[in-house]
């Protein structure tokens, strides 16, 4: 995002050129204008001014980037519908709304751990692993505990932030502790991989 635009901040500075009193003004003229040219040109300004930032801000609350331009996509198409009004500003409204949809795909997401990220983690896919290997990893996974299996592949395998994973399995602990654990993890997969590949 632009400077000026820090997503801890949003109502104190322009976005892509937009202030938040030029994004308000075109709000509620849209909300006034409703389908007529007016309207129209009001909103198509939001979007493209505002689309951007507000993909990056989804990605900053975990989404990955696929995620994060469904969401971004969806948080408009939402706003567009309900026509809700911007008590606080435009912006603050888009914000609100994109995380609450973040929240909800991320939550969606919880219980699903792809069953070939062992593989795609080791990048077997190109044959470049042989299949015992790949087998012991698969071994050692399931010797986790499912949340310390699905921590680790959310981290490692998909590349989650350690607190967008956290989100995904509904963990309320501090950064550190979360560091603390994985590294135990990855502790217990390497005595347990070193075992059985030795063996």
């Amino acid at each position: 995002m632009p400077a000026g635009s820090d997503s801890d901040q949003p109502q104190h500075g322009a976005v892509d050129g937009l202030s938040p009193n030029d994004a308000n003004r075109l709000w509620e003229k849209y909300c006034a204008a409703g389908g007529g040219a007016a309207g129209r040109e009001a909103l198509d300004r939001l979007y493209r001014s505002l689309r951007r930032p507000l993909v990056e801000f989804c990605r900053l609350k975990g989404c990955d980037s696929e995620l994060a331009d469904e969401t971004a996509e969806a948080t408009f198409i939402r706003l567009i519908v309900r026509k809700p009004a911007a008590r606080r500003g435009f912006i603050p409204l888009l914000r609100k709304t994109a995380q609450n949809l973040c929240y909800d795909a991320l939550k969606a997401r919880r219980r699903t751990v792809p069953s070939d990220a062992p593989i795609r983690a080791l990048g077997a896919s190109d044959g470049s692993i042989d299949n015992e290997t790949v087998q012991a990893v698969r071994d050692c996974l399931n010797t986790l505990k499912p949340e310390d299996r699905a921590l680790v592949l959310y981290h490692h395998v998909d590349g989650l932030t350690q607190r967008a994973a956290c989100d995904l399995l509904g963990l309320d602990a501090a950064p550190s502790t979360i560091t603390v654990r994985l590294k135990q993890i990855r502790d217990q997969l390497a005595r347990c991989l070193k075992k059985k590949l030795i063996l």
